[in-house]
């Protein structure tokens, strides 16, 4: 009582201590986890810390593949000590990633450290957004990568630009787990698997992929060939 009546007589009020938050640690996820764009996919993040006075967790995802932005996770009372996030749709761009956790009061950074999980958000890219071929060319190579921690089963397809029908089914193919991005090439032969010769025009080209161990299918497009027979 005496000190706190002559901290009132010499400064006028007594400061606050400091916040602080001191042994931050992640402990979910732990090894890998894979979030794959289907309905329902989320992450839990868990973590302890010893904090004193309020203090907020801000969690993001720190990506493997330079030049690609931070995924935001939330940001929360430290003391909750678990964040669910629901992966969104459309989904972040496919590939690894570290969780980034930073402690902070207002702008004042209390702490921060870089999880060891590796997070996978899976999916398929093309690797090119638009091919003219003509029956004459030699090379007509159709090139997709895919990001995956688990075998994946892929489909190819086109439909004529602007329709939904007819679809042709090009391919279909199996790929094995991998945490590098796995690339694979399809022929463009001009036909369907069923033997069907596909018209001159131009199409869209898509991949339905049936990841293991999830219900359900998704899509990825964004290919655009133009053929000749």
């Amino acid at each position: 009582m005496r000190a706190e009546i002559a901290c009132l007589l010499a400064l006028g009020a007594c400061a606050a201590p400091p916040t602080t938050v001191t042994e931050l640690r992640l402990t979910a996820p732990v090894g890998v986890a894979e979030l794959v764009p289907v309905p329902g996919e989320a992450l839990t993040v868990t973590w302890t810390a010893t904090a004193s006075g309020a203090a907020e967790l801000r969690l993001t995802l720190a990506p493997g593949r330079p030049g690609d932005p931070d995924v935001a996770l939330g940001d929360v009372d430290v003391a909750l000590g678990a964040l669910t996030w629901g992966l969104p749709a459309p989904a972040p761009r496919a590939g690894t990633f570290q969780i980034v956790a930073t402690a902070h009061a207002g702008d004042d950074v209390l702490a921060e450290l870089r999880g060891s999980a590796i997070v996978i958000v899976q999916g398929v890219e093309f690797r090119d957004a638009e091919l003219t071929f003509a029956a004459t060319d030699v090379e007509r190579d159709v090139w997709i990568t895919a990001t995956l921690g688990r075998p994946i089963d892929v489909e190819l397809r086109a439909t004529p630009r602007g329709a939904a029908a007819p679809s042709y089914l090009l391919a279909t193919t199996h790929v094995a787990s991998d945490l590098a991005p796995i690339g694979r090439v399809f022929r463009w032969t001009g036909a369907a698997l069923d033997g069907a010769a596909l018209p001159a025009g131009s199409y869209d080209v898509a991949v339905t992929v049936a990841p293991q161990g999830r219900a359900g299918t998704y899509q990825a497009g964004g290919l655009v060939v133009h053929w000749t027979p």
